[in-house]
């Protein structure tokens, strides 16, 4: 299958209104890809800040829509009372991101930066949140259900049952579900009012067609 096509992506994006989308998730579950994704055909380019005291490295600026991404494993504890304030202030829409071949502890490092980083910040509980799956075609890799079944637990450990969210997966290198990704949270940006659409059943669980 050929790469998305990325003028799509964009032009699906949510202009009506100024929005603030934080992207974050585990070490190398391809962050830094859906930036590019998004940029490529595109005027906009995505522009990188790496410093020490930075916790942006990366941020694509568009017309009134902004992604801005936390490199959640580069984030000592010391710092996690700042890491939290930057994301209330850039979480109109949250996408997490992980890595369905990731080990363990990977793994588990990433579902402790969702916990840290979006459910401990009350201000997101309104928040529409997208978790992308990356990898999920692949040979040994976690099912959805169980994926599933993980982020639910997490969730109502954090007092989010009613929580709007969906699972879905993507390639981070052809960039193949990201459109119909992006839809669904650009969809839900456009809404009023979030409702809890997904506290049951796993109709909202999709996987990209690779």
């Amino acid at each position: 299958m050929s790469p998305v096509d990325s003028t799509i992506i964009y032009d699906i994006l949510p202009w009506d209104q100024p929005r603030r989308i934080f992207l974050s998730g585990s070490e190398g579950s391809g962050k830094s890809s859906i930036l590019q994704h998004i940029a490529t055909g595109s005027p906009y380019k995505v522009a990188t800040q790496y410093t020490f005291e930075s916790l942006c490295p990366e941020w694509l600026e568009l017309s009134n829509l902004t992604i801005s991404v936390l490199d959640a494993h580069l984030i000592h504890s010391v710092m996690y009372a700042r890491a939290q304030n930057f994301v209330r202030a850039n979480a109109d829409g949250v996408v997490f991101v992980l890595g369905d071949k990731d080990d363990d502890v990977v793994w588990e490092d990433g579902l402790h930066f969702l916990s840290v980083f979006v459910l401990q910040v009350k201000e997101t509980e309104d928040t529409p949140l997208l978790v992308l799956v990356n990898q999920a075609d692949q040979d040994g890799a976690r099912t959805l259900d169980e994926i599933d079944a993980q982020i639910r637990e997490l969730l109502v450990k954090k007092g989010r049952v009613n929580q709007c969210y969906t699972i879905m997966t993507f390639n981070a290198k052809t960039g193949v579900g990201l459109e119909r990704a992006l839809t669904w949270l650009s969809d839900r940006l456009r809404e009023d009012a979030i409702p809890a659409i997904v506290d049951k059943g796993a109709a909202h669980i999709q996987l990209a067609p690779y």
